[in-house]
């Protein structure tokens, strides 16, 4: 600023004027300016803050000022490091205050411009030790102010001394914020669908708990054991589009996230669990669970429904913030085992079958479980019993109820033993068709079919909506039995079989079901003997050929049905034999006896003596006349 001093000497009093001077100077005008400029994300995630001072003289003469710069952040602000350039140039203290000039001369119109940067790192980190509160408070006035103060956002104050007295006399402040992108993964849920698959949800939280509009970019991976088959994806919510079943996925890509916003996706696949060992899918067949199941940290790739989240913040194609989950999914499994036959008494069978449901998977399933026989129809449930896992009453007919909505935890077993009596009835009239019908593949299957034998399946359904998802079935026989057993020659020809009397070798008998099919043929042993054995209980009749030389004896001759002969004398078949289960028939016998000879020359009797002398010639043309009655009383 100018001044004038006028100086007026006036003469002897008559009030005028009559001499003038005057003199002229200049002051100075320091003046500050305090700018935020910009923040600049960096790719180890911390933020360039740049402010600019501007110290200016808009005063007629040269001043002098010192200045210093104070960064007052908010509390989980970490200063890194900083530097200031420009007028003059130097390190930044990382706490405290700075001075860039002191004492420096600033000419009248001229402006001295210093830049600061600090680089910073915002850390919210509740477990952190830089003695934040961990919740960061923006500016209240953002920009070159006035209006906000000191701890919030990146407050920072200038101050300039234009005086020498170390005293400030002038004050500027700017206030910038900066955002902080947050990830967070949640794994929400799995469903079970009636496919015997399963739908697997989980949720992405990307936030901004900083000051300022942030970007980002998103991208999600599943790394799911190796025996989980996804079948399909989607994601919704902040976007949406199909989830590939390989790879990555990205979700948003340099998406802008305002200050105290989130942004939600939720992540859908549908997947499916492969351990048959026949599957060509790639997987081992063994599911590893999750380490750590939930929002981790913990688990690792490979395991369960892993699943990983990554935030690119800084826009330089590197992953910035990572965030997992994993969750895990049940395999309920079954197995029905045909265990035994025990021979009660009266003729009564006990019938024991194991049941075995699993969990192979990672995560507590339930499940319904129902057993039903379909034995062959000559068999009768007299009663049945379950116990195991739980303890009640089987139905005489139809499905039997054993579990009915039961949780099983990852890696348990429960056991179910179910129990028939039951009795072959092949009387006429009893119900059924009188024709055991065997498993057609004895054991546990596959193989065999309801009606035929101890027939028996287990449903399961593991998703509640009451349609088996598992079978298992399992088909065991009654004990086989046994037919025998003697062709012998009836030499005395009374339809016994007596001490002494030879067996016949090399007789093809043969074997007829109750409808008169041949099922099986022997040969008679060097003894006679002869043996139909493994036959399922049923009604049988065994065949006795023509043998040369031979005619059959009479039949159930004697009191001993063991000695006696079976075959009919005219057919050569037995009466139908009731063959029951585990039975041993070894009475079933024919006898032969030879025709006997009455013979045998008519000869010329030359010297009259009655006795075939030496030379005497047979006559021939004579006939011979057989007079009397057989065994059976013909003549």
């Amino acid at each position: 600023m100018a001044y004038t001093i006028k100086r007026k000497l006036t003469g002897p009093g008559d009030g005028i004027t009559d001499l003038t001077d005057d003199a002229c100077g200049d002051i100075p005008n320091i003046t500050l300016i305090k700018d935020f400029v910009s923040v600049t994300p960096k790719a180890n995630g911390s933020f360039d803050v740049v402010y600019k001072i501007t110290v200016a003289n808009n005063g007629g003469a040269t001043g002098t000022y010192s200045l210093k710069d104070t960064p007052q952040f908010d509390d989980d602000v970490v200063i890194n490091s900083g530097s200031f350039s420009g007028q003059a140039s130097g390190p930044m203290n990382t706490s405290g205050s700075t001075t860039l000039a002191t004492n420096v001369s600033l000419g009248a119109g001229l402006n001295h411009m210093y830049f600061v940067t600090f680089n910073v790192s915002l850390d919210l980190n509740p477990n952190s030790t830089q003695g934040g509160d961990n919740v960061y408070r923006p500016c209240e006035v953002p920009g070159n102010g006035p209006g906000s103060s000191a701890g919030h956002g990146l407050y920072n104050k200038a101050e300039v001394d234009k005086t020498g007295d170390g005293i400030t006399d002038l004050t500027d402040d700017a206030c910038g914020d900066i955002p902080n992108i947050t990830l967070v993964k949640d794994f929400v849920s799995v469903t079970p669908k009636a496919n015997g698959s399963f739908d697997v949800l989980y949720k992405i939280t990307v936030g901004n708990n900083g000051g300022a509009t942030g970007t980002y970019t998103l991208k999600d991976t599943p790394q799911f054991d190796d025996d989980v088959v996804i079948n399909s994806g989607s994601f919704n919510g902040q976007a949406s589009g199909p989830m590939n079943t390989s790879g990555s996925t990205t979700l948003a890509n340099n998406v802008s996230l305002g200050a105290g916003l989130n942004h939600m996706y939720f992540v859908t696949f549908n997947v499916s669990l492969d351990l048959n060992p026949n599957s060509n899918q790639g997987g081992d067949n063994v599911y590893r669970p999750c380490e750590v199941p939930g929002n981790g940290p913990g688990s690792t790739s490979g395991h369960g429904l892993y699943n990983k989240a990554e935030v690119d913040k800084t826009g330089d194609g590197i992953t910035d913030l990572t965030d997992d989950a994993c969750g895990d999914i049940p395999n309920i499994t079954l197995v029905k085992d045909f265990v035994s036959v025990v021979n009660v008494e009266g003729g009564y069978y006990d019938v024991n079958y194991k049941i075995t449901v699993g969990n192979t998977g990672g995560a507590t399933g339930f499940y319904s479980l129902t057993d039903q026989p379909l034995f062959d129809d000559d068999i009768e449930i007299v009663s049945g019993a379950f116990s195991g896992q739980a303890n009640g009453f089987m139905n005489l007919v139809g499905s039997t109820t054993l579990a009915n909505n039961v949780p099983i935890i990852p890696g348990g077993i429960h056991m179910y033993n179910v129990t028939f009596r039951v009795f072959l009835n092949l009387q006429v009239n009893s119900g059924g068709d009188n024709i055991y019908m065997p498993c057609e593949v004895p054991g546990n299957g596959p193989g065999s079919t309801s009606g035929h034998g101890l027939y028996n399946i287990a449903r399961l359904d593991k998703t509640g909506d009451n349609i088996p998802d598992l079978t298992d079935d399992a088909c065991g026989d009654l004990p086989k039995g046994s037919i025998g057993d003697f062709v012998w020659e009836d030499k005395n020809a009374n339809g016994v079989q007596d001490i002494g009397e030879p067996g016949i070798p090399n007789v093809l008998v043969r074997l007829f079901n109750s409808v008169g099919a041949q099922i099986s043929s022997i040969l008679t042993g060097p003894q006679g003997q002869y043996l139909f054995p493994n036959l399922n209980p049923g009604i049988y009749s065994v065949g006795f050929p023509i043998v040369g030389g031979y005619i059959r004896t009479e039949p159930d001759k004697g009191i001993d049905d063991a000695k006696d002969s079976d075959a009919s004398k005219v057919t050569g078949f037995t009466p139908q034999i009731i063959l029951g289960p585990g039975e041993n028939n070894l009475t079933i016998d024919a006898g032969y006896y030879k025709l006997a000879k009455i013979g045998d020359f008519v000869w010329e009797d030359t010297n009259l003596n009655g006795v075939q002398d030496p030379l005497e010639p047979g006559l021939s043309g004579v006939t011979v006349k057989l007079t009397g009655t057989d065994g059976n009383g013909t003549r």
